[in-house]
């Protein structure tokens, strides 16, 4: 007999190899179930061991194809063949072929061995499932390749492997976590999915919210068809049965109130007109301006409703005084369509307001510069306060309607410097985009009122809210004019900051 490993000559009781070391009990065992299936010796058994283990060697190489087929096919698996002399031979070369079946499996010798250990394969007559210790395999990186790619490197089986189990070689990947101390592990080594970049970004694209119709849009556009109608209908008619001194009688239309106010209703009214269809687009902004636009609006709309009572006031007064020195007429004062049709205006853009704040949130965005909101605030207030400024020998009451003009007049006047100081000091102290359009849009049509008057735009232009009182001049107050500049400056700010911090 010889050592399976180093093809040294043993002798039949001995237990390792004195050559290499290898343990000799598989083959010893082996060589016993052999001699105990192959029946009473022969004189052909009588052979010598050199002679045998020769053979045995040999016939590893190639398996005999009898042996195969009666070890698969066999019929009679219960029948014990006799063995001649001839057929004792053939019975132990087949013996060691690592493909034959006994009755009891026998792990191959080539099994054994490192280099074949990844085509050892389970017997395919076997008839019971041998169980499978799975031992990791030195790391690629450890063992110089000629190619890139993760290859396998047999190790050598952990010596707490029973021999007569099979042993499977994992190949250990770099990056895959290995088992409790570099021992056996039972679980087969997992490595995370790789991020293509492709798939995942189809598979989770965040969906566009598309247009989506929303209050705000359509009555924007009906308070624009409305300023439309408004600035060609007749807004009062004023008659007396005959022609009385101080009082002016005829149709009047929007013009004769001031030269620069319907172009200021066409602003304010296209501006929510333009921050409505934003809105639907689902931008902030976009609805914070038609809000701010619709209180602008509101304001410009409670304005010209005070100048044009202006005219009723004084044709009404002049005819309850003239009991003693004027008698025999009649006064007949008529609101005509476009009258109705600034109030319709005003009360859509209030609406337009209420409908935006829907949309008034933070939009999971940071707030924007106190600092800034702030100077801006103080502004919007700054310019609201300045037209309140007596000139001349006009005192502060005046603003008030205690004396001359009609309460309606003044009550505009304060309606639309309180909608301007609303929209300037919340819009920036919400300090969010919101806000921003909300300024922007409240400031709109009182900066076109601010510049038409310093320009003198027209015969008649009307300041912010109708300019200061005391004065023939339609030159803003310095103090409007700071108070709008620094309003306009923080807005611009503002905004430009929104944008660079946008993520």
């Amino acid at each position: 007999m010889r050592c399976h490993v180093c093809n040294v000559e043993v002798g039949d009781g001995q237990r390792f190899c004195h050559e290499c070391g290898e343990s000799l009990e598989d083959v010893t065992a082996r060589v016993d179930r052999i001699d105990a299936s192959a029946g009473p010796p022969s004189d052909s058994d009588t052979t010598s061991d050199e002679t045998m283990s020769d053979d045995t060697m040999q016939s590893s190489d190639a398996p005999p194809e009898d042996s195969s087929d009666r070890a698969v096919t066999g019929d009679e698996p219960d029948a014990e063949p006799v063995a001649t002399d001839d057929e004792a031979d053939v019975a132990t070369v087949d013996s060691d072929d690592p493909t034959t079946s006994t009755d009891e499996d026998v792990p191959s010798t080539a099994a054994s061995t490192p280099t074949a250990e990844v085509d050892a394969q389970p017997s395919v007559a076997s008839t019971k499932t041998e169980p499978l210790r799975i031992v990791e395999a030195t790391p690629a990186s450890a063992v110089p390749s000629a190619f890139d790619d993760t290859e396998a490197v047999p190790a050598t089986p952990h010596a707490s492997n029973p021999a007569d189990e099979p042993t499977v070689i994992v190949p250990v990947v770099a990056g895959t976590p290995a088992g409790r101390d570099g021992q056996v592990t039972d679980e087969l080594p997992m490595t995370a999915p790789l991020f293509d970049g492709v798939d995942d970004v189809d598979q989770y694209t965040v969906e566009s919210q598309g247009f989506k119709l929303r209050a705000s849009f359509v009555l924007a556009f009906l308070a624009l068809v409305a300023t439309l109608m408004a600035t060609v209908a007749d807004t009062i008619d004023i008659r007396t049965s005959r022609p009385i001194d101080g009082i002016p009688v005829g149709i009047r239309i929007l013009e004769d109130f001031g030269t620069n106010l319907a172009i200021g209703g066409y602003i304010g009214t296209a501006l929510m007109l333009i921050g409505g269809l934003l809105s639907c687009f689902g931008l902030r902004w976009g609805a914070g301006l038609a809000g701010g636009a619709g209180l602008a609006t509101a304001g410009w709309a409670a304005m010209t409703l005070g100048l044009i009572e202006v005219p009723i006031h004084e044709a009404e007064g002049r005819t309850s005084n003239a009991g003693a020195t004027t008698t025999g007429f009649e006064l007949e004062v008529t609101r005509d369509l476009g009258w109705f049709l600034i109030v319709a205006v005003g009360v859509i853009g209030g609406l337009v307001f209420l409908t935006s704040l829907r949309m008034a949130g933070r939009g999971r965005r940071a707030g924007l510069n106190p600092w800034v909101a702030a100077v801006g605030a103080v502004g919007a207030v700054i310019l609201a306060v300045g037209p309140l400024i007596p000139l001349g020998e006009a005192t502060f009451d005046l603003n008030l309607g205690f004396v001359g003009l009609s309460r309606v007049f003044f009550v505009g006047r304060l309606v639309a410097l309180g909608l301007l100081a609303f929209t300037g000091v919340v819009g920036f102290l919400s300090v969010r985009t919101y806000g921003l359009g909300l300024v922007g849009g409240g400031l709109s049509i009182a900066t076109w009122l601010w510049a038409t008057s310093l320009a003198e735009f027209g015969d008649r232009p009307v300041g912010v809210a109708v300019g200061n009182l005391g004065t023939d001049e339609t030159v803003p107050h310095a103090v409007t004019s700071v108070g709008l500049a620094v309003s306009l400056l923080m807005l611009a700010v503002a905004t430009a900051l929104a944008t660079a911090t946008r993520p």
